[in-house]
């Protein structure tokens, strides 16, 4: 592969929040055995595991109080992955499939995520509550884009269905 559609890919992927390292993306390619496309690498990348191939994307704030927005100027995507889903409205003695169950709206449900760029990481919150599907496809591994603009209180990133898409 060219170093140039290897760039092409890289600047498609950044564009779509993902961040991985020249090397990493070129490693992901050479083990690849279908033809090379930006929908098939994408697709490799949501395979793989963030904590060994992803870069650091999260800023330093991102946990912290220092910013009122995930991303510096609330622009733009940043792909990461769930490492764990807790919640917190649940006694832990619930199993995790119990916790992303709706129960058709008995009890209330309130899940923390820890996300994870592969570097670093940072607490979300479900702060408007997720429809089912997507709360029912939310477990560890999973890779989720969260827009730049959300906002993060008090060291939460807060999520909702409208910054936050699941990809797989």
């Amino acid at each position: 592969m060219t170093t140039t559609t290897t760039g092409l890919l890289k600047s498609a992927l950044n564009g779509e929040g993902w961040n991985v390292s020249d090397e990493t993306l070129e490693e992901v390619i050479a083990e690849m055995k279908v033809p090379v496309s930006l929908s098939s690498v994408r697709q490799e990348l949501l395979n793989s595991d963030l904590r060994e191939i992803g870069s650091k994307a999260l800023p330093k704030t991102a946990g912290a109080n220092a910013s009122p927005k995930l991303l510096p100027g609330g622009k733009g995507a940043i792909v990461l992955q769930v490492s764990s889903v807790k919640n917190i409205a649940k006694s832990q003695r619930v199993s995790v499939a119990d916790c992303l169950e709706d129960n058709g709206g008995e009890g209330k449900r309130l899940l923390i995520l820890i996300l994870t760029d592969g570097d670093s990481t940072c607490k979300g919150i479900e702060f408007v509550p997720f429809p089912a599907a997507l709360a029912s496809s939310l477990a560890p591994g999973v890779k989720v884009k969260v827009e730049g603009s959300t906002d993060v209180k008090n060291g939460f990133v807060l999520l909702s269905d409208r910054n936050m898409t699941v990809l797989g």
